[in-house]
């Protein structure tokens, strides 16, 4: 179980708020367009102790949230997490979750077709995923706090990161480096 509002469990930051409503992909933040990152879970359940730790361990992250989701398995969420990689101040960034449109499917092949030697196979991959995570951007160019967040979904829930405004779709080694070049996390030795 997550911390409450103003508590903190070991490892962990806190999270602000969590409400189970349907968001589209431009109402947390319509002026960028969202990281989206495949998903194997078949709902938009979130498991901090589990992406905590694995964000923590590989990639010197640090997620965390307020208070458990009310429904253990809901279709769509929206939250806010607390993103704290290490090397950078942390802040706040959302992510809504809600089942995979054929439309999502679409734009991860384009990108692939767009960019075959990078993206080999992370098509057929985000076709067996049945949810989509919808990062919010709140920087102009490339926002280090989203990327650190996409990638601990990412890699914890097993599926790619569509970059829609530069039409890439990348795996968890190309997040990564990506993450790492923005000077928001080390990987820890």
């Amino acid at each position: 179980m997550g911390a409450r509002a103003g508590e903190r469990s070991p490892g962990q930051g806190t999270l602000l708020t969590i409400s189970t409503t349907d968001v589209s992909d431009t109402a947390l933040h319509p002026s960028r367009r969202p990281l989206l990152v495949f998903a194997q879970r078949p709902d938009a359940s979130v498991d901090i102790d589990a992406w905590n730790a694995h964000g923590a361990r590989f990639f010197g992250v640090r997620v965390g949230l307020a208070e458990a989701p009310g429904d253990p398995a809901p279709r769509h969420a929206a939250v806010r997490f607390v993103v704290a990689p290490a090397g950078i101040a942390p802040g706040i960034r959302e992510a809504t979750a809600r089942p995979r449109l054929d439309d999502d499917l679409a734009r991860a092949r384009a990108a692939e077709a767009a960019h075959p030697a990078a993206s080999a196979g992370l098509a057929s991959l985000a076709a067996r995923c049945p949810t989509l995570w919808l990062v919010t951007r709140h920087e102009d160019g490339d926002d280090p706090l989203a990327w650190a967040l996409a990638i601990v979904i990412s890699s914890t829930l097993l599926g790619p990161i569509l970059d829609d405004e530069r039409g890439r779709l990348v795996g968890a080694k190309t997040a990564r480096a990506i993450v790492e070049a923005l000077g928001a996390a080390k990987p820890r030795a």
